[in-house]
Protein backbone atom coordinates (compact mmCIF):
# COMPACT_ATOMS: atom_id res chain seq x y z
CA UNK A 1 0.00 0.00 0.00
CA UNK A 2 1.66 3.47 -1.46
CA UNK A 3 0.19 6.56 0.28
CA UNK A 4 1.77 10.45 -0.32
CA UNK A 5 2.11 13.15 2.28
CA UNK A 6 2.48 16.09 0.49
CA UNK A 7 4.58 18.58 2.95
CA UNK A 8 2.50 21.19 3.05
CA UNK A 9 2.53 24.74 4.37
CA UNK A 10 5.77 24.89 5.11
CA UNK A 11 8.45 26.82 3.17
CA UNK A 12 12.08 27.60 1.60
CA UNK A 13 14.78 25.37 4.25
CA UNK A 14 11.59 24.87 7.14
CA UNK A 15 9.75 23.05 4.16
CA UNK A 16 12.97 20.46 3.57
CA UNK A 17 13.99 20.17 7.08
CA UNK A 18 10.56 18.56 7.89
CA UNK A 19 10.61 16.47 5.51
CA UNK A 20 14.13 14.72 6.44
CA UNK A 21 12.43 14.75 10.07
CA UNK A 22 9.49 12.96 8.72
CA UNK A 23 11.73 10.32 6.68
CA UNK A 24 13.68 9.91 9.70
CA UNK A 25 10.53 9.42 11.84
CA UNK A 26 8.90 6.93 9.60
CA UNK A 27 12.06 4.86 9.43
CA UNK A 28 12.37 4.97 13.31
CA UNK A 29 8.33 3.66 13.78
CA UNK A 30 9.26 0.50 11.15
CA UNK A 31 8.36 2.06 7.64
CA UNK A 32 10.25 1.62 4.76
CA UNK A 33 10.18 4.99 3.80
CA UNK A 34 11.11 6.82 -0.20
CA UNK A 35 11.78 10.69 -0.05
CA UNK A 36 10.64 11.88 -3.50
CA UNK A 37 10.93 15.36 -5.61
CA UNK A 38 7.72 16.65 -6.31
CA UNK A 39 7.24 17.06 -10.42
CA UNK A 40 9.74 19.65 -11.39
CA UNK A 41 10.53 20.65 -8.07
CA UNK A 42 13.50 21.46 -5.70
CA UNK A 43 14.47 20.49 -2.01
CA UNK A 44 12.16 22.63 -0.16
CA UNK A 45 9.36 21.26 -2.55
CA UNK A 46 9.90 17.96 -1.44
CA UNK A 47 7.25 14.73 -0.76
CA UNK A 48 7.41 11.28 0.75
CA UNK A 49 6.54 7.98 -0.44
CA UNK A 50 6.05 5.49 2.13
CA UNK A 51 5.37 2.37 2.12
CA UNK A 52 3.02 1.53 5.34
CA UNK A 53 4.47 -1.66 7.39
CA UNK A 54 3.18 -0.20 10.43
CA UNK A 55 -0.61 1.00 11.59
CA UNK A 56 -1.80 3.34 9.31
CA UNK A 57 -3.64 5.73 12.63
CA UNK A 58 0.32 5.58 14.12
CA UNK A 59 1.59 7.21 10.60
CA UNK A 60 -1.40 9.44 10.38
CA UNK A 61 -0.42 10.93 13.99
CA UNK A 62 3.34 11.27 13.35
CA UNK A 63 2.35 12.74 10.33
CA UNK A 64 0.37 15.68 11.69
CA UNK A 65 2.55 15.97 14.65
CA UNK A 66 5.42 16.55 12.80
CA UNK A 67 3.15 19.15 10.36
CA UNK A 68 1.79 20.69 13.09
CA UNK A 69 5.16 21.50 15.35
CA UNK A 70 6.95 22.63 12.12
CA UNK A 71 4.08 24.84 11.59
CA UNK A 72 3.94 26.40 14.43
CA UNK A 73 7.62 27.01 14.91
CA UNK A 74 7.60 28.39 11.60
CA UNK A 75 5.07 30.87 12.76
CA UNK A 76 6.44 31.72 15.45
CA UNK A 77 9.91 32.20 14.47
CA UNK A 78 8.43 34.76 11.27
CA UNK A 79 5.56 36.04 12.94
CA UNK A 80 5.49 36.69 16.67
CA UNK A 81 8.78 36.55 17.36
CA UNK A 82 10.06 39.89 15.12
CA UNK A 83 6.92 41.37 16.80
CA UNK A 84 7.65 40.51 20.24
CA UNK A 85 10.93 41.95 19.69
CA UNK A 86 10.03 44.83 18.67
CA UNK A 87 7.60 45.25 21.47
CA UNK A 88 10.54 44.52 23.91
CA UNK A 89 12.55 47.17 22.53
CA UNK A 90 10.17 49.70 23.13
CA UNK A 91 8.62 49.18 26.29
CA UNK A 92 12.59 49.10 27.43
CA UNK A 93 12.62 52.70 25.75
CA UNK A 94 9.38 53.59 27.17
CA UNK A 95 10.17 51.99 30.80
CA UNK A 96 6.11 50.02 30.24
CA UNK A 97 5.52 46.49 30.98
CA UNK A 98 3.70 43.85 28.43
CA UNK A 99 2.35 40.40 28.57
CA UNK A 100 2.43 37.45 26.25
CA UNK A 101 -1.06 35.10 26.66
CA UNK A 102 -0.76 31.86 25.21
CA UNK A 103 -5.03 30.22 24.91
CA UNK A 104 -5.16 26.42 24.09
CA UNK A 105 -8.74 26.05 23.26
CA UNK A 106 -10.20 23.02 25.73
CA UNK A 107 -12.66 19.90 24.45
CA UNK A 108 -11.88 21.63 19.90
CA UNK A 109 -10.99 18.22 19.35
CA UNK A 110 -14.21 16.47 19.77
CA UNK A 111 -16.02 19.29 17.78
CA UNK A 112 -13.60 18.78 15.04
CA UNK A 113 -14.00 15.02 14.93
CA UNK A 114 -17.42 14.82 15.78
CA UNK A 115 -18.50 17.56 13.51
CA UNK A 116 -16.04 17.58 10.67
CA UNK A 117 -12.75 19.96 9.81
CA UNK A 118 -15.36 22.33 8.27
CA UNK A 119 -17.27 23.05 11.65
CA UNK A 120 -13.83 23.39 13.17
CA UNK A 121 -12.56 25.65 10.98
CA UNK A 122 -15.53 27.78 11.59
CA UNK A 123 -15.12 27.47 15.66
CA UNK A 124 -11.27 28.32 14.80
CA UNK A 125 -12.05 31.89 12.72
CA UNK A 126 -15.08 33.06 15.54
CA UNK A 127 -12.55 32.32 18.40
CA UNK A 128 -10.08 34.44 16.53
CA UNK A 129 -12.57 37.25 15.83
CA UNK A 130 -13.85 36.89 19.53
CA UNK A 131 -10.11 36.97 20.83
CA UNK A 132 -9.52 40.20 18.30
CA UNK A 133 -12.49 41.82 19.71
CA UNK A 134 -10.93 41.36 23.69
CA UNK A 135 -8.36 43.39 22.80
CA UNK A 136 -7.10 46.79 21.70
CA UNK A 137 -6.47 47.07 17.76
CA UNK A 138 -2.66 47.64 18.52
CA UNK A 139 -2.25 44.30 19.99
CA UNK A 140 -1.20 41.21 18.68
CA UNK A 141 -3.48 38.27 17.88
CA UNK A 142 -1.94 35.02 16.08
CA UNK A 143 -2.82 31.84 15.39
CA UNK A 144 0.07 29.39 16.32
CA UNK A 145 -1.47 26.47 14.90
CA UNK A 146 -4.54 23.84 15.52
CA UNK A 147 -6.37 25.54 18.19
CA UNK A 148 -3.26 27.73 19.89
CA UNK A 149 -3.24 31.32 19.55
CA UNK A 150 -0.64 33.71 21.24
CA UNK A 151 -1.85 37.30 22.04
CA UNK A 152 0.51 40.23 22.74
CA UNK A 153 -0.56 43.37 24.71
CA UNK A 154 1.34 46.09 24.95
CA UNK A 155 1.70 49.06 27.83
CA UNK A 156 0.06 47.07 30.22
CA UNK A 157 -0.58 49.04 33.46
CA UNK A 158 -0.47 46.02 35.88
CA UNK A 159 -1.55 42.20 36.19
CA UNK A 160 -4.32 43.04 37.44
CA UNK A 161 -4.83 45.18 33.64
CA UNK A 162 -3.83 41.52 32.43
CA UNK A 163 -6.05 39.71 34.79
CA UNK A 164 -9.32 42.11 33.68
CA UNK A 165 -8.69 41.13 30.13
CA UNK A 166 -8.25 37.26 30.33
CA UNK A 167 -11.53 37.08 32.54
CA UNK A 168 -13.41 38.86 29.48
CA UNK A 169 -11.42 36.23 26.95
CA UNK A 170 -12.25 33.44 29.09
CA UNK A 171 -16.01 34.59 29.12
CA UNK A 172 -16.08 35.17 25.20
CA UNK A 173 -14.72 32.46 24.65
CA UNK A 174 -17.50 30.26 26.41
CA UNK A 175 -20.69 32.17 24.41
CA UNK A 176 -21.88 29.00 22.48
CA UNK A 177 -20.48 28.50 18.80
CA UNK A 178 -23.22 28.04 15.91
CA UNK A 179 -21.59 25.47 13.44
CA UNK A 180 -24.45 25.07 11.54
CA UNK A 181 -28.24 26.03 11.08
CA UNK A 182 -29.08 22.94 13.78
CA UNK A 183 -25.41 22.65 15.62
CA UNK A 184 -24.29 24.50 18.56
CA UNK A 185 -21.30 23.90 20.22
CA UNK A 186 -18.90 25.09 23.45
CA UNK A 187 -15.61 25.40 24.19
CA UNK A 188 -13.50 26.94 27.40
CA UNK A 189 -9.85 28.02 27.11
CA UNK A 190 -6.34 27.76 29.02
CA UNK A 191 -4.50 30.52 29.33
CA UNK A 192 -1.19 31.14 30.07
CA UNK A 193 0.42 34.97 30.80
CA UNK A 194 3.94 35.77 31.28
CA UNK A 195 4.77 39.54 32.03
CA UNK A 196 7.94 41.68 30.75
CA UNK A 197 9.84 42.63 32.33
CA UNK A 198 8.82 40.84 35.87
CA UNK A 199 9.03 37.13 34.60
CA UNK A 200 11.54 37.37 31.54
CA UNK A 201 14.11 39.84 30.17
CA UNK A 202 14.14 38.55 26.30
CA UNK A 203 10.90 37.49 23.81
CA UNK A 204 12.09 33.74 23.41
CA UNK A 205 12.04 33.43 27.68
CA UNK A 206 8.47 35.51 27.72
CA UNK A 207 6.99 32.94 24.63
CA UNK A 208 8.39 29.79 26.70
CA UNK A 209 7.06 31.00 30.30
CA UNK A 210 3.75 31.90 28.94
CA UNK A 211 3.47 27.93 26.94
CA UNK A 212 4.58 26.58 30.80
CA UNK A 213 1.71 28.50 32.37
CA UNK A 214 -0.94 27.56 29.88
CA UNK A 215 -0.17 24.08 30.24
CA UNK A 216 -0.24 24.99 34.02
CA UNK A 217 -3.61 26.18 33.64
CA UNK A 218 -4.73 23.29 31.41
CA UNK A 219 -2.79 20.75 34.20
CA UNK A 220 -5.16 22.57 36.89
CA UNK A 221 -8.51 22.34 35.93
CA UNK A 222 -9.21 24.57 32.41
CA UNK A 223 -11.20 27.20 31.78
CA UNK A 224 -8.74 29.34 33.95
CA UNK A 225 -5.70 32.00 33.26
CA UNK A 226 -2.26 30.95 34.71
CA UNK A 227 0.58 33.60 35.45
CA UNK A 228 4.10 32.24 35.16
CA UNK A 229 5.82 31.54 38.47
CA UNK A 230 8.62 29.41 39.96
CA UNK A 231 6.05 27.93 42.35
CA UNK A 232 4.43 24.88 41.67
CA UNK A 233 1.98 25.12 44.63
CA UNK A 234 2.02 28.93 45.47
CA UNK A 235 0.84 29.74 49.47
CA UNK A 236 -2.71 30.74 49.67
CA UNK A 237 -1.66 33.26 51.71
CA UNK A 238 0.40 34.96 49.12
CA UNK A 239 -2.31 37.20 46.86
CA UNK A 240 0.14 37.61 44.15
CA UNK A 241 0.08 33.38 44.27
CA UNK A 242 -3.69 33.29 44.74
CA UNK A 243 -4.04 35.24 41.21
CA UNK A 244 -1.80 33.01 39.32
CA UNK A 245 -4.02 30.11 38.65
CA UNK A 246 -7.26 31.43 38.58
CA UNK A 247 -11.05 30.63 37.31
CA UNK A 248 -13.03 33.21 35.50
CA UNK A 249 -15.68 34.47 38.28
CA UNK A 250 -18.78 36.51 37.97
CA UNK A 251 -18.48 40.18 37.32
Amino acid sequence: MNRYVAVEGIDGAGKSTLARDLVTALRQRGHTVTAVREPGGTPAGEAIREIVLGRTSELQNWTEALLFAAARAQLAATVVAPALERAVSRAVRQGTKLAVIFVDLDGFKPINDSYGHEAGDRLLIETAGRLRAGVRASDLVARLGGDEFVLLLEDVQSPEHVEIVSRKLLADIALPYTLAADVQARVSASLGISIFPDDAGNPQTLLKHADAAMYRAKESGKNRYCFYSLEVAPAASDPAARRRVRRPTAE
